[in-house]
């Protein structure tokens, strides 16, 4: 099992997404986001290992310290290789790197050790629209994406922590709003 820590959008951007994943699965294109049943999310942090009664304590954290903000999604990337990713890449903001520096330095003080490309520097912030795709499958991602308004702005309202495969939810809170 693996463990993420994720931020969540608010409602209308999640729907948007959401609608994005039902109109490629209606187009038998995979998307490994809808199977699984996820969230729309921006990961933070990747962690092998966590210690249950804790992930209270990492949620409160992140919710107490930092306020909702807004994020803008410009731009639909890929991550080319023999199984390829498609997403929605963020343009990088005071806010986002403030708050994944700020938990790369808590969970490290609580001994946990994030996932290398999780690490400050090296972690590339992005809303997986799916993955796992083929060169063909990629393509035909493209082309449904193009006709899917889901570029555009979000507000990251929420901060949660899920296990992974399979997909189970561990705890999610609202940030403070502004």
């Amino acid at each position: 099992m693996a463990y993420s820590i994720e931020l969540y959008f608010d409602t209308d951007f999640e729907v948007k997404i959401r609608r994005l994943w039902s109109n490629l699965n209606e187009h038998n294109i995979p998307s490994i986001m809808h199977r699984i049943g996820s969230r729309p999310h921006l990961a933070l942090s990747i962690l092998d290992f966590i210690k249950e009664k804790e992930i209270p304590n990492i949620i409160q954290y992140l919710s107490k310290n930092f306020r909702q903000f807004e994020i803008e999604f410009p731009a639909l990337s890929i991550i080319p290789g023999e199984s390829q990713a498609v997403f929605l890449s963020p343009t990088s903001n005071v806010q986002l790197i403030e708050m994944h520096h700020s938990l790369y330095d808590y969970l490290l003080e609580k001994k946990y050790s994030p996932k290398e490309f999780y690490k400050p520097g090296k972690w590339l912030p992005h809303c997986t629209i799916s993955k796992e795709l083929s060169f063909e499958e990629t393509l035909e991602t493209f082309k449904v994406c193009g006709n899917c308004p889901i570029t555009g702005k979000a507000i990251v309202s929420e901060v949660g922590i899920i296990e992974f495969r399979p997909r189970k939810e561990l705890g999610t809170c609202r940030l403070n709003a502004t």
